[in-house]
């Protein structure tokens, strides 16, 4: 099971992977400030970003070489965060891409926002 969510400040749970993501995408536009990150616009500014495909490139390459190592150890829990400057535009498009990656491959999905209704 992985347990992905977004924070905006700390998180207190045992993580394999802690990622802030505040440098991607960072030039956000002011029009889709008030929308989170499950909106399509925010959705499509956000994956347009060169640094945000490339970030999704390699995080894959990553979690396709550690999740079989993961799961030869006997895990059955892999917990990813990703943070960004208040957890509900960038870190949410990205959490939900790692998601979908994840369901792809018939892993167990447990996606949280944290921080996506925080002011």
């Amino acid at each position: 099971m992985l347990l992905i969510f977004t924070i905006k400040k700390e998180c207190k749970l045992d993580m394999l992977l802690l990622k802030r993501i505040g440098n991607i995408c960072k030039n956000f536009i002011e029009k889709l400030k008030n929308y989170d990150g499950n909106n399509i616009d925010v959705r499509n500014y956000v994956l347009q970003n060169k640094e945000s495909m490339e970030f999704l490139e390699k995080m894959s390459d990553l979690m396709n070489l550690l999740i079989p190592l993961y799961e030869k150890e006997g895990k059955v829990r892999l917990n990813i965060a990703m943070g960004c400057t208040g957890g509900k535009h960038r870190s949410v498009v990205i959490a939900n891409k790692i998601s979908s990656f994840f369901s792809s491959m018939k892993y167990i999905v447990n996606l949280n926002h944290r921080d996506i209704h925080k002011n």
